[in-house]
């Protein structure tokens, strides 16, 4: 009995280094693998990077072009870029240190060079852009009869 307690030992003395090692064996082709992983998306991410930062500059010169072509002056050319960031009027006037009379007379303005009868997106104007005509805007704002303007709500689309 106690010879087979020893080569019991002993069996179990010897498998668990050759258990460990396996182990270990398994957590490094692990590692390696979220390493590769890890070098695949750093690529990726380059490459997009790289490709976004190629179409913002040819977005800005697109947009330089057409100020260029409306003749817009430095103060408006400025306030054309702070407006297509999504900028208010008074967040205008609050960066550029002027008023908001000031402002909205530099983007009536913008508007007159681009063509625009009333203040709409001037992404609309933009080359590649679409522009609304006036029907469509009215079709666009139509409501229900009986409904108030603020209790209407398109019904999504299936």
């Amino acid at each position: 009995m106690t010879e087979l307690v020893r080569v019991v030992s002993l069996v179990v003395l010897f498998a668990i280094p050759v258990v460990l090692v396996y182990r270990s064996f398994l957590v490094y082709k692990n590692q390696l693998a979220l390493v590769r992983d890890l070098d695949v998306a750093r690529m990726q991410g380059r490459q997009w990077r790289d490709e976004t930062r190629a179409l913002l500059k040819g977005l800005g010169k697109a947009i330089d072009r057409q100020f260029l072509t409306w003749k817009l002056t430095e103060a408006e050319r400025e306030i054309g870029l702070l407006l297509l960031k999504g900028l208010s009027l008074k967040e205008i006037a609050a960066v550029r240190v002027t008023s908001e009379r000031t402002i909205r007379a530099q983007t009536r303005s913008i508007y007159a060079k681009a063509g625009l009868r009333r203040p709409c997106s001037p992404v609309g104007v933009l080359p590649g852009g679409s522009a609304r005509t006036d029907r469509t805007r009215q079709l666009s704002v139509r409501r229900p009869s009986g409904l108030g303007a603020r209790s209407f709500r398109p019904a999504p689309e299936p």
